[in-house]
């Protein structure tokens, strides 16, 4: 039951989205530091939907479908603005911006955490994990939730901080800042567009 569950997680958060990129695009601007907020903010959301759905949460959309349709909206909302907030980045001065100020404030945390609560793939993923670990304990349910992305989006800092080097360079920093801008930006209008 608990390997079901880590595998679905690990599946889930290794693989390319909106949170690896924000987390990537943030330690690439200097010290893994500055992935700590999006990290928090990234698990911290999502656990709430997990804890959230295990709970019954996911009814409320099958009764009330244009809450679905709201949290669409929002979504589309808060991705384009975390997209705006990575293609600003890199217009500034790489080498300052990396040496005085963190790439991504902690103002973003509450966006990310957000950002969990309206993400089709968080929900697709929430709903998943609830099922599979339906005989499982709470406890174990919470741990696993908390680890697992957190190693996962730990191995995309570490990647984003790979990076660093190269984006202390003008011209990768603005380009860098683009693709990820771009990236979330294709991601906000998929969303809108999709739905879940």
């Amino acid at each position: 039951m608990s390997v079901a569950t880590a595998l679905v997680l690990f599946t889930a958060a290794i693989t390319p989205g909106p949170n690896n990129f924000v987390v990537m695009e943030a330690a690439g601007r200097g010290r893994l530091d500055g992935a700590a907020a999006p990290i928090a903010g990234i698990v911290l959301g999502t656990l709430t939907l997990v804890i959230a759905v295990r709970f019954g949460l996911d009814t409320l959309l099958d009764r009330w479908p244009t809450i679905e349709n709201a949290l669409r909206f929002v979504g589309f909302g808060l991705l384009s603005y975390l997209g705006l907030r990575v293609f600003l980045n890199g217009w500034g001065d790489p080498v300052t911006q990396t040496q005085t100020q963190p790439s991504t404030p902690y103002g973003l945390l509450p966006a990310l955490f957000l950002l969990q609560l309206v993400n089709p793939k968080t929900w697709v993923l929430s709903v998943t994990v609830v099922s599979v670990h339906a005989d499982g304990s709470l406890v174990s349910l919470v741990a696993l939730v908390m680890m697992i992305p957190l190693v996962c989006l730990a191995l995309w800092a570490l990647a984003g901080r790979a990076l660093a080097d190269i984006l202390r360079r003008p011209l990768f920093c603005k380009l860098f800042s683009v693709a990820m801008g771009a990236t979330l930006w294709v991601f906000a209008v998929w969303l809108l567009v999709n739905g879940s």
